[in-house]
């Protein structure tokens, strides 16, 4: 009896943690992926605030520019691009369409499209990016 309630206790456990983990570390390859993940895993707090800031500030809206909570809390967009341990899938589908910064804003400027329209356009969001880097590389 007892070594059938500890084989009880262990798959239960097993499935518990398999469920846990496996369902929270899949990582996008694309944009339209990432901005699913982010519609489930964002507050509605600081979606409401990427839906009403100005696009040139969008990059505030989220962690490492945010200033208050809990905007500065949300990090799921700089931790899949981060150089250290980045997202290599989204980051390796971004730059096969071109796109070889601005990772976090484009992720931003999707996420944004999608809260306000129910869905994306990539073509859209990959030029408006395009335009972005080659005018900052001016500057």
């Amino acid at each position: 009896m007892h070594n059938a309630m500890r084989k009880v206790l262990l798959i239960v456990t097993f499935f518990t943690l398999a469920t846990c983990s496996f369902g929270q570390n899949k990582l996008p390859k694309n944009l339209k992926q990432a901005v699913r993940f982010l519609d489930k895993d964002c507050l509605d707090i600081v979606k409401d605030k990427i839906k009403i800031i100005h696009e040139d500030s969008i990059i505030y809206a989220v962690y490492p520019y945010a200033k208050t909570e809990p905007y500065n809390s949300y990090e799921t967009i700089s931790n899949w691009t981060s150089n250290s341990n980045g997202n290599l899938k989204i980051k390796n589908y971004l730059e096969k369409k071109g796109i070889y910064d601005l990772y976090s804003e484009i992720l931003l400027f999707a996420f944004r499209q999608y809260l306000l329209n129910g869905k994306i356009n990539e073509n859209q969001l990959f030029y408006k990016t395009k335009l972005v880097a080659s005018y900052l590389s001016f500057i």
